[in-house]
C-alpha cells in the first residue's frame, strides 16, 4: 500500500486521494472532472523530459571526444549556461516544488559542466590557472548568494536572471557560428532535443505549478533562441563538413609525424650531404695528388738537364 501511495501521490501531487478514488471507483466523470488525466499527462511528459535530458548533450559530448575539440563552443557561453541551469535548479529547490517540473535542468547543470571541463582540456589557451580560481570561486560565491543570503520572498531574482543569461549565452553561440561560419562540435540532436524541451516545458509548467511566468518566460526565450541556433546548423552545413575535413587532414597529418614517417627526407638529405661531400673530398685528395705528381716531374727534369756530361 505505501508503494501505491508513493505512485498515486507522485503521477497526482495534492490530488492524490481524489485522482486514486474516482480511479478505483471507475468514475470517469470525476476523474475527468478534477483534472486527474490532465495532471496524469503533463507527470508523463515531465518524467519523459526528465529521462531525455540525461541523454540531452551525449550526442555532443561524442562530437568532442571524436573530433578531440571544443571549436564551434563559445566558453562565454558554456560558463553562463551552467549558471543558467543553476537558477533554474536552485529556484525549484528554494520553492518547493515538484522535481519532476525542475529536475531535468539538474542534470542539464552536470552536462554542462562535464562539457566546460572538456573544453578546458582541448583548449590550452584557455586551460590557465587563473580561468579556473575565478570560475570556481564565482561559483561558490553564487552558492552562498542563492541559499544563505537571499530570502525566500526575494527567490524570484534567480529565474529573472536567467532571462539576461539565455541571451547572453545563445546570442554569444549565434555570433560565435556566425563569426567562423560553420557550427563545429554543435549536435543537431542536441539543439533540437533542447528547443523542442523548451517548447513542451511551457505547458507542463502551467499544469504543475501553474502560471509563474519567471519561469515561463524563460522557456519562451530559450525555445525561440534554439531554434535559430538550430536554423545555424543546416544553413552552415557546408561550412561545417570544410571544417571537420580539414581537423581530419590535421589529425592525419599528426598521426603520421608521430608515427615518424616523414624522416625518410631527412635521412636522404643527410645522405645526399654526406655524400657531396665525400665526393669533394676525394676531388680534392686528387687535386693534391696530380699536383704532388707534376711537382716531381718538374724536379727530374730539372736535375736531368743539370746533370754533367760524360767524357
Amino acid at each position: 500500500m505505501d508503494l501505491q501511495k508513493a505512485v498515486f501521490t507522485y503521477c497526482f501531487g495534492d490530488k492524490a486521494d481524489v485522482c486514486s478514488g474516482s480511479l478505483f471507483s471507475l468514475s470517469v466523470d470525476d476523474f475527468l472532472g478534477e483534472g486527474c488525466l490532465k495532471l496524469l499527462i503533463s507527470k508523463g511528459i515531465s518524467t519523459a523530459i526528465l529521462l531525455s535530458s540525461l541523454l540531452l548533450k551525449v550526442p555532443l559530448i561524442l562530437n568532442i571526444l571524436s573530433l578531440k575539440s571544443t571549436a564551434g563552443l563559445s566558453p562565454t557561453s558554456l560558463i553562463l549556461e551552467c549558471f543558467l541551469f543553476s537558477n533554474a535548479s536552485f529556484y525549484g529547490i528554494r520553492k518547493g516544488y515538484d522535481f519532476t517540473s525542475y529536475g531535468e535542468t539538474i542534470l542539464q547543470l552536470i552536462s554542462s559542466t562535464l562539457i566546460l571541463c572538456l573544453h578546458f582540456k582541448y583548449t590550452p589557451s584557455f586551460r590557465t590557472r587563473s580561468n579556473v580560481l575565478s570560475i570556481v570561486a564565482a561559483y561558490v560565491l553564487y552558492l552562498i548568494f542563492a541559499f544563505k543570503v537571499l530570502p525566500l520572498s526575494s527567490a524570484y531574482i534567480l529565474p529573472r536572471l536567467n532571462m539576461p543569461l539565455v541571451i547572453i549565452t545563445r546570442g554569444a553561440q549565434i555570433y560565435s557560428n556566425a563569426g567562423s561560419g560553420h557550427t563545429g562540435s554543435l549536435s543537431v540532436v542536441t539543439v533540437f532535443m533542447q528547443a523542442f524541451g523548451s517548447f513542451v516545458r511551457i505547458g507542463t509548467t502551467v499544469v504543475q505549478i501553474g502560471l509563474d511566468m519567471n519561469v515561463i518566460a524563460g522557456y519562451c526565450l530559450g525555445c525561440g533562441l534554439n531554434c535559430a541556433i538550430l536554423g545555424q546548423i543546416f544553413w552552415f552545413k557546408k561550412g561545417t563538413e570544410v571544417w571537420k575535413s580539414g581537423l581530419g587532414k590535421k589529425e592525419e597529418g599528426k598521426q603520421i609525424k608521430e608515427a615518424g614517417v616523414g624522416t625518410p627526407k631527412k635521412t636522404t638529405r643527410s645522405s645526399s650531404r654526406s655524400r657531396s661531400r665525400s665526393r669533394s673530398s676525394s676531388r680534392s685528395r686528387s687535386k693534391s695528388k696530380s699536383s704532388k705528381e707534376t711537382y716531381a716531374n718538374v724536379v727530374r727534369r730539372s736535375t736531368r738537364k743539370k746533370a754533367p756530361a760524360k767524357m
